[in-house]
């Protein structure tokens, strides 16, 4: 199965770290990456934008992750429900994740929870 993500993240570790588990887990992957929010909105602006999943790195922008989360959710509500925050270890408030109905993987992650999350959100 081939699966287009895009990776919003200005942490090129963080980046660098999804492009080899993405590569461990899905054989045909293709990655876009948006280093800031008007990067990311210019690329799911994109007519032919078909992302089966966009990981939100919870410090892009260095804002508040839910500004960055919002914003995105409202200005393409279409890729809303394809949306994983990746937050901090201490991670978001203990109910964002309710509030927002947004998966969450919490850094640092290992290979197996990643690869289960992406694979489950890929194939939903």
């Amino acid at each position: 199965m081939a699966v287009n993500i895009l990776v919003a993240s200005s942490d090129l570790d963080i980046y660098e770290l999804v492009v080899d588990i993405l590569e461990i887990t899905f054989k045909k992957t293709k990655l876009d990456r948006a280093r800031d929010y008007r990067k990311s909105a210019e690329m799911l602006s994109k007519p032919d934008a078909k992302y089966n999943l966009i990981l939100l790195d919870q410090g892009l922008d260095n804002e508040d992750e839910r500004h960055v989360l919002t914003a995105m959710k409202t200005d393409f509500p279409e890729v809303a429900d394809r949306i994983v925050l990746l937050a901090d270890s201490q991670g978001p408030h203990p109910d964002f994740k309710l509030l927002e109905g947004t998966s969450c993987i919490a850094k640092p992650f290992s290979l197996d929870e990643f690869g289960e999350i992406v694979k489950k959100a890929c194939v939903s």
